[in-house]
């Protein structure tokens, strides 16, 4: 299936991300489970918050977090990262415009959302998998060079993916 036409500026101003901007994207699946606390708020601290893009501009690393139908964790996140400029919390959301916008996504190997990143060619780092078909797709996609391999820091690898794109160059010739 072609992609879309997305007008990527639109988008990224529709959530208040600079042109510059890098984007992480994290998602869960429709039910929003095994979205860490603490790997958002890692995003957000270990990291002081800018990419050199050149010697006048500095990028933002900015953090969308998808929480599909899971309003517990919607609400405490919205709660929790309120007046916090870098962190986008959304419910359901339209997943092509956020893949568009996307440098990485961070994520689990779901089926579908796994091959809409792929076509959107998003780097992802899977946080963690269901046990059975999940397991399955991560070893195969790994296999593939598909997905970046299992992180030993994913906050310092997802950050340096979506400054570098070194991954994304490779999935792109791939």
């Amino acid at each position: 299936k072609p992609r879309p036409e997305i007008d990527v500026q639109a988008i990224k101003n529709k959530y208040g991300i600079g042109a510059q901007d890098r984007v992480i994207l994290t998602t869960s699946g429709s039910q929003g489970t095994g979205l860490s606390q603490t790997t958002i708020q890692a995003l957000t601290e270990d990291y002081e918050g800018d990419l050199r893009h050149d010697e006048d501009h500095l990028r933002k690393i900015k953090v969308i977090v998808v929480c599909g139908k899971n309003q517990q964790i919607y609400d405490t996140l919205r709660t929790k990262f309120v007046g916090n400029s870098n962190i986008v919390v959304l419910g359901f959301a339209n997943m092509e415009e956020l893949y568009a916008i996307a440098d990485v996504c961070i994520t689990k190997p779901g089926g579908l959302s796994t091959v809409e990143a792929l076509r959107w060619n998003v780097p992802l780092i899977i946080s963690h998998h269901l046990p059975g078909q999940e397991e399955l797709n991560a070893e195969y996609l790994e296999s593939k060079a598909l997905i970046m391999p299992e992180p030993i820091n994913l906050e310092e690898e997802a950050i340096e993916e979506a400054g570098e794109h070194a991954f994304r160059t490779r999935l792109v010739s791939n």
